[in-house]
């Protein structure tokens, strides 16, 4: 699945036709792939009774009002670095369904859609088996890494095409959790998220993420950890001191912004990650920076002396190339385009690999890296 006061969505505005191209180019290899059995599509035919409550331009979201008229808007060339941890989180009303005309269509590149579902909790198998359930707000991500396993999640061809450019809010998500109050949810492992970003910039204005974990905080007890790289997680900090077990992951991938805009155009800054990961240790909370897939890196020790400096004691590293079956068949086309142009080899990367786990605390690597830290 935390940057703060920050650069929430920077230089999006300097992404080169070049990058959008490499995050469009899927197709090719991907055709004839088709996603684990164990992800869940299943999707209620009908909407929820709430699921139009609009009046006088505001609409209601996730247990939230906000004024649409007055939102800021999020694009490509926005300079998010004020991610205000002062703003009013709590909720004002019973509507639990996100929906209505002027809820928002088009988040900077990204094309937004409102589904409802079935189930919220997917009950997890495979890399993620360690983990009771993954929780998943969206389905699709804008920040659209081009290494991206998720668009492998994805039914429809030309959504894997389009990755990074579309987002689905799952509108009654919330309405969908309520229904597990008459038997809480105890000691179970969730993980927020695994196949999209639960603090992408969609997140800013429905607040669907807040709204599930204030459900989880109020009637259940859970151990959660959440997958982010974007600083807006910070904005939460309240909602995560209330729960007993909690950790948060911050993915920081590369040490030199060149690289994270080949690989990430849309995506925060490396500054502002750590810069909110650290925030987050300094607010007492159970932090992890996970550098997953590891990307080209500059200088490792100087990297690693900075990893260190946020407090953080806690790492996770997975190569980039790590196998060749289909969890990241058709990522690998694309990005590995981009390692070329940086000498990203097999060797160079295990010699990186061995200089940071030498010179970083409490590093895991790969599945085991990931399994049940709390």
């Amino acid at each position: 699945m935390q940057d703060q006061q920050l650069k929430l969505f920077t230089d999006t505005d300097q992404v080169s036709s070049s990058s959008k191209k490499q995050l469009l180019s899927f197709n090719s290899k991907i055709r004839d792939l088709r996603p684990p059995r164990y992800i869940s599509r299943k999707q209620s035919s009908h909407p929820s009774h709430n699921s139009n409550y609009v009046t006088n331009n505001r609409y209601v979201a996730n247990n939230s009002i906000h004024d649409s008229t007055n939102a800021n808007s999020l694009n490509n060339g926005t300079n998010a670095d004020n991610v205000n941890n002062s703003t009013n989180n709590s909720t004002n009303t019973n509507n639990s369904t996100i929906g209505g005309e002027n809820v928002p269509k088009k988040i900077g590149h990204a094309t937004i859609s409102y589904k409802n579902i079935s189930g919220i909790l997917t009950k997890t198998s495979g890399f993620m088996d360690s983990y009771d359930y993954t929780l998943n707000p969206y389905s699709g991500c804008a920040f659209g890494c081009s290494y991206c396993y998720a668009a492998f999640f994805v039914r429809e061809e030309d959504k894997i095409t389009d990755w990074g450019y579309w987002v689905d809010v799952k509108a009654n998500a919330v309405a969908v959790l309520r229904k597990k109050r008459k038997k809480p949810i105890i000691n179970k492992l969730v993980y927020l998220s695994s196949v999209t970003d639960p603090y992408q910039p969609i997140e800013t204005r429905l607040k669907l993420t807040r709204a599930l974990l204030e459900e989880l905080a109020a009637y259940h007890q859970i151990r959660l950890v959440v997958q982010t790289r974007s600083p807006h997680v910070i904005r939460d900090i309240d909602l995560f001191k209330k729960m007993a077990r909690v950790q948060i992951n911050m993915s920081i991938t590369t040490d030199n912004e060149e690289v994270r805009k080949a690989f990430e155009p849309y995506c925060p800054s490396n500054q502002a990650r750590l810069k909110a990961i650290e925030t987050l240790h300094s607010a007492g909370l159970n932090t992890c920076i996970t550098l997953t897939p590891l990307l080209p890196i500059k200088n490792p020790y100087e990297f690693a002396n900075q990893l260190k400096k946020t407090g953080i004691r806690k790492f996770i590293i997975d190569s980039f190339m790590r196998t060749k079956r289909r969890f990241c068949a058709g990522t690998r086309p694309d990005a590995l385009t981009i390692t070329k142009k940086y000498d990203w080899t097999p060797n160079t990367q295990q010699k990186t690999i061995d200089i940071l786990k030498k010179e970083l605390p409490n590093i895991g690597y790969g599945k085991i890296g990931f399994s049940a830290p709390i």
